[in-house]
């Protein structure tokens, strides 16, 4: 394995893992503030990236819709909300100057390797946290108030995804366990990360984890197809199309077994469904630009208690309008259209947070930093790590 020296390039790039990925603090403006900081930093060092953003253009859109709507909204929405809302659109385009000015420097192996030790890292704090809650008695209170070490419950569980991606893109044994256990070491940790999901009542974490484990472990050829540009886009609009066929779904009886015997949730998802019959009228009002950063639509969905649309490309449409929604399926069919090498870690975790995307909102920057690892990933050694052992995959019938 080549050795490397550790230069400013990788120490930054250990401070953009936590800006994208965040930690708890008992006063969030902290976080805030060191987000802030670092979005520009990382803006100085990869400035020689603009000339790039500018002539791909796409990239350009996401980032200036949510500039625009936050300043159109600037009525509607606190000063600091309007605020974190610059900030947001600088981070967007951060991850784009950044990963391609770090895989110049440093090349994609480098980059991989770095992500991977920042997300094992995330995962021993998040695994200690929780068992120190546990064992405390304030596991139940830190999960309803937000205070596990990336805050919520679903933030963790997406460290989870990404931790699990950034192992089979990198690890390939140590002095310890040789590569060729490397697959059963994987399901070790696809049911770690299950359990601790089952322990924060995660139930689609639950879901999302085993989904991504089977599909990196047995259907690595099948999800090759949401690699393909448009099948993203097409599977993305799906995902906000089928919350209004969602009756139709819940009456089928293995959906219903599902959700009830397996999940223990209800066929209401919690009361996801009332608040889906809001959204047609909603998304007529959002406009182009929708309501600004941070609004959640405060007036239309807080009434009724919900604080956000529970529906990934839902929210962006609320939050920063058609605008919005658009150009991030631009961003994503640009950047699946010039990936270099076809990984099925990153495939599987593409389909998976579109998946949860139904009923959650994954689409932050942890999800934009996943959409632009596809275009700046262009080691063969990773397709190579990414892949197990052969003579320890299943062999399929002729």
């Amino acid at each position: 394995m080549k050795n490397y020296t550790v230069n400013k390039m990788d120490i930054l790039a250990a401070l953009f893992w936590i800006m994208i990925m965040g930690f708890y603090t008992p006063y969030q403006a902290i976080y805030y503030v060191y987000q802030a900081t670092i979005a520009i930093v990382i803006f100085i060092v990869a400035f020689s990236e603009v000339k790039g953003a500018i002539k791909n253009g796409i990239i350009l859109l996401y980032p200036c819709g949510i500039v625009i709507s936050c300043v159109l909204n600037k009525n509607n929405i606190l000063y600091t909300q309007m605020i974190r809302g610059f900030v947001y659109a600088l981070i967007i385009l951060d991850i784009f100057l950044f990963l391609n000015k770090f895989v110049k420097k440093r090349g994609s192996d480098r980059l991989i390797t770095i992500f991977y030790d920042m997300s094992l890292l995330y995962f021993i704090i998040s695994v200690v946290w929780i068992i120190v809650l546990a064992v405390s008695n304030k596991l139940e209170f830190a999960i309803q108030n937000e205070q596990l070490f990336l805050g919520g419950k679903f933030p963790t569980v997406y460290c989870f995804i990404f931790f699990l991606m950034f192992f089979c893109l990198h690890w390939s044994g140590n002095k310890v366990f040789h590569y060729k256990i490397k697959k059963y070491l994987f399901i070790i940790l696809s049911i770690l990360c299950i359990v601790l999901s089952y322990i924060l009542k995660a139930s689609t974490g639950i879901v999302a984890i085993a989904f991504f484990s089977i599909s990196v472990l047995f259907l690595d050829k099948l999800i090759k197809i949401i690699s393909n540009p448009v099948i993203a886009i097409i599977a993305m609009s799906i995902s906000m199309g089928v919350i209004f066929a969602l009756n139709a779904i819940l009456a089928l009886p293995i959906v219903q077994t599902l959700i009830v015997k397996i999940l223990h949730e209800d066929l209401g998802l919690t009361g996801r469904m009332r608040l889906y019959t809001l959204l047609y009228s909603l998304f007529v009002k959002a406009g182009i630009f929708g309501n600004g950063f941070g609004s959640y639509v405060t007036t239309s969905l807080e009434y009724h208690g919900w604080a956000n649309a529970q529906n990934g490309l839902a929210e962006i449409v609320l939050t920063y309008g058609w605008w919005g929604a658009i150009s991030l399926l631009a961003i994503v069919f640009n950047r699946l259209r010039q990936r270099k090498v076809e990984l099925a870690p990153l495939n599987a975790a593409l389909l998976t947070f579109i998946m949860v995307a139904v009923v959650e909102i994954p689409y932050d920057a942890k999800f934009i930093l996943l959409i632009m690892l596809f275009g700046v990933i262009n080691s063969r050694k990773v397709e190579i790590k990414s892949k197990f052992p052969r003579i320890f995959r299943i062999k399929r019938g002729k």
